[in-house]
């Protein structure tokens, strides 16, 4: 078996590889996206309110697409502060859950170097960098679906329908922040189909 401290060292290279390509410049590159100031004004009158107004689009009520972003960014904002600095970090620092996340669901299914090679080419992937680098629905969704991946499979290994209660309430969490997410819960019920059966 591989020693543990070893791929414990891999992954705090792989991490520092990611935010060294994530965080510098972060207000500045990439330019603003269209996205990204009605997405922080509904996450800022959530703040505020408790209502996601959107005054600037002359709406009172926002509409209900990817309604969770903006509670999840409203709460981050009341502890970091309201600046497009603050909203991007959010996206950075999820990002960087998705790396360690993706480590151990590779660690995990195959190997502890699949694990950290899969971890390494998201953390030097210049799309995926882009991605966290913006204050949008896309990562939000993307981290909780893959803490519901790991979740199911830790499920599987301990045996604990707990897991399994978690596995579903992420990808829900998933699924508010973006609705594209709904086909992982085609993925986790074919996985439990495939790892129980009718049992």
């Amino acid at each position: 078996a591989a020693d543990p401290r070893l791929w414990q060292v891999g992954l705090v290279a792989v991490a520092l590889v990611y935010l060294h390509n994530a965080l510098p410049h972060l207000t500045t590159l990439p330019r603003v996206n269209v996205d990204e100031p009605w997405l922080m004004e509904r996450a800022y009158q959530v703040m505020r309110t408790g209502v996601p107004s959107q005054p600037m689009l002359g709406l009172q009520h926002a509409y209900f697409l990817q309604v969770g972003y903006g509670y999840l960014l409203a709460g981050w904002m009341a502890l970091t502060g309201v600046g497009l600095l603050q909203a991007r970090l959010l996206g950075v620092l999820l990002g960087l859950g998705i790396v360690v996340a993706v480590a151990v669901i590779g660690r995990r299914t195959i190997d502890p170097v699949a694990g950290l090679s899969a971890a390494l080419f998201l953390a030097v992937d210049s799309n995926f960098l882009g991605g966290v680098r913006n204050a949008r629905t896309d990562i939000p969704s993307v981290f909780f679906l893959v803490v519901a991946f790991a979740a199911y499979l830790h499920g599987v290994r301990r045996a604990r329908d707990v897991w399994f209660v978690c596995a579903g309430a992420s990808l829900g969490l998933a699924i508010l922040c973006h609705g594209n997410a709904f086909w992982a819960g085609l993925i986790l019920f074919s996985w439990y189909l495939l790892d129980y059966g009718r049992r």
